[in-house]
C-alpha cells in the first residue's frame, strides 16, 4: 500500500486538563496574545491562535488550515441561552462562534491577509486537515501550510454526545510540507485523544505524518 508523506518542519501544542496546562515544541505563552485581543477570545479561540501565532512567529504561510470538530461551543451555547431567553445577543460574541474565527484573528494579530480553511468532520477532523494539506501542497497551491487543530470538552449539557471524557482542551498546530516517502507507519487515532497521542509522538522527533489506506486513514 502506497503512502503519502508530510514532514513536519515546526510545531507548537498545548495541553490543558484540571490538572493544568502543559505545552509542548514551541508553543508561547498566552501573553504571545495582544491582551487586548486576548480579552475578547473564549478558551477555544485563545488555545487555537496561541499555537497558530507559535509557529507563525518564524515567519508567514500563505496558507492556513483549521480544524476543529466543535469550534467555540461554548460561545454559542451561550448565545443559545440568550436566544431561548429573549434577550439580544451580542454581535462581539456572535462574531467569535463563527467556526473560521480563530484563524481570522490571527491574520488580524499579525496584520496580514493569510488565506485560511476551516474544517469539521467529525471524529477525523484532524485527519481531514492532514488530508487538506497534503492536497494542497501536492497541486503546488502553496510551498507550505500549516494545519491546526483545537477542541475543548463539551459543555454537560451536550455530555451524551461525548466521545473523549478523559480529554482535556488541546491546541496543536504545525507547519507542513511534502515529505520523503517512507513505509513505516503508526496510525493516528481519532478525535482529542488522538491528537494529544500524535503530539507525544511529535515530541519524542516524529517528523513525518503519512496519509495511506484512504481519505480518512492517516498515520504518522
Amino acid at each position: 500500500m502506497g503512502y503519502y508523506t508530510l514532514g513536519v518542519q515546526q510545531w507548537a501544542a498545548v495541553l490543558q486538563s484540571p490538572d493544568g496546562e502543559r505545552t509542548f515544541g514551541e508553543a508561547g505563552g498566552e501573553d504571545i496574545i495582544p491582551s487586548g485581543v486576548r480579552r475578547r477570545m473564549g478558551k477555544l479561540e485563545r488555545l487555537a491562535v496561541r499555537s497558530m501565532l507559535s509557529v507563525l512567529k518564524s515567519g508567514t504561510t500563505s496558507e492556513l488550515i483549521f480544524c476543529s470538530r466543535y469550534g467555540n461551543l461554548e460561545t454559542l451555547t451561550a448565545l443559545l441561552r440568550s436566544i431561548g431567553a429573549g434577550e439580544p445577543m451580542s454581535p462581539m460574541a456572535f462574531s467569535g462562534s463563527v467556526h473560521n474565527a480563530a484563524p481570522g484573528m490571527v491574520g488580524q494579530i499579525r496584520k496580514e491577509k493569510i488565506a485560511h480553511t476551516a474544517l469539521a468532520a467529525g471524529e477525523n477532523t484532524l485527519r481531514a486537515g492532514l488530508v487538506e494539506a497534503y492536497a494542497r501542497l501536492a497541486a503546488d497551491r502553496c510551498p507550505d501550510v500549516i494545519v491546526a487543530y483545537a477542541d475543548l470538552p463539551l459543555a454537560d449539557v451536550y455530555a451524551d454526545f461525548e466521545n473523549d471524557p478523559k480529554s482535556g482542551g488541546i491546541g496543536l498546530a504545525m507547519r507542513l510540507v511534502l515529505g520523503e516517502a517512507r513505509s513505516d507507519s503508526v496510525e493516528v487515532a481519532t478525535g482529542r485523544l488522538g491528537a494529544s497521542a500524535l503530539i507525544e509522538q511529535l515530541s519524542g522527533n516524529l517528523r513525518v505524518l503519512a496519509v495511506g489506506g484512504g481519505p480518512w486513514r492517516m498515520s504518522a
